[in-house]
């Protein structure tokens, strides 16, 4: 029976802290900027001490031998000392860094420009890549923006002149140095399959009055590629199709062993389409 290797990583302020014992929280709660929260065990004084507020943090989950990525880059916004069991605990608080280029404040304009040609090139303004889908027509005339209001205060103005041209609602979000500006329904990677033969823990249908589309929640073992946008084939007797992720948290900690995704997939109009490859 192969054994996998569980793999988390952290970086602080160009040092690297894989060695100690750690626990990790990186959540992605939606409409929220992704957050994260690192526990370390046995530092010394003096190395806590060198780390500082406005660090540079990158965190690395997966497995030796299998799937592994960055699940967040971010800055380091708090840091603090804390007792559990009468163990000393050093514990660091931040989120993903590109969440702050979309409260700059920036002045542009465009005479008929299509809307997602104006997001890609407010995107190069604030030193984002992008992922946009194409929105027909154009903004007729001069559409600006000016240094008022943030820049995700226009995006958010944006994505009313993209429901209104297509019918369908739209979303942005930025992550790692990208911006999405996608439909609701779209996806913007592919994530593994959900099955309880495979990495699945347990799934079932979300109970939230606000929530208008079918959306389930899961718990499986730890996989980076379970992000924000994400399309994911869910495939168990009670539920099988293409859905979304629409939030997520990954969970890992050297202590107890712990190493899952918890999350939302959402619908998407493939979900009664999807019929499972037989060969």
């Amino acid at each position: 029976m192969r054994v996998w290797k569980q793999l988390r990583e952290v970086e602080i302020g160009g040092r690297d802290f894989s060695a100690f014992d750690m626990d990790i929280e990186v959540v992605n709660p939606g409409d929220d900027p992704l957050e994260f929260d690192i526990t370390l065990y046995n530092l010394t004084d003096e190395t806590y001490n060198r780390i500082e507020k406005g660090d540079d943090v990158r965190i690395t989950l997966g497995w030796a031998e299998a799937e592994q990525d960055t699940v967040a880059v971010g800055e380091l916004k708090r840091k603090r000392r804390t007792y559990s069991n009468n163990d000393l605990l050093f514990q660091f608080e931040g989120e993903d860094q590109t969440e702050d280029t979309v409260r700059k404040r920036e002045s542009a304009r465009w005479r008929d420009a299509p809307v997602n040609g104006i997001v890609e090139d407010i995107a190069g303004l604030i030193g984002l890549a992008s992922e946009v889908d194409s929105v027909p027509g154009t903004i007729d005339g001069i559409w600006s923006i000016t240094k008022d209001r943030k820049i995700k205060e226009w995006l958010d103005e944006l994505l009313e002149y993209a429901a209104e041209r297509t019918g369908t609602k739209w979303e942005w979000f930025v992550e790692e140095g990208t911006l999405y500006f996608v439909e609701k329904n779209s996806t913007v990677a592919e994530a593994p399959k959900l099955s309880y033969d495979g990495l699945l823990l347990s799934i079932d249908e979300k109970n939230d009055e606000d929530v208008t589309v079918e959306t389930l929640e899961f718990e499986a073992m730890l996989d980076p590629r379970l992000r924000k946008g994400a399309s994911v084939v869910v495939s168990t007797d009670r539920f099988s199709g293409v859905y979304k992720v629409i939030d997520y948290e990954f969970i890992s900690s050297s202590i107890d062993g712990t190493h899952l995704v918890r999350g939302d997939v959402e619908a998407t109009d493939e979900v009664q389409e999807y019929t499972p490859f037989v060969q």
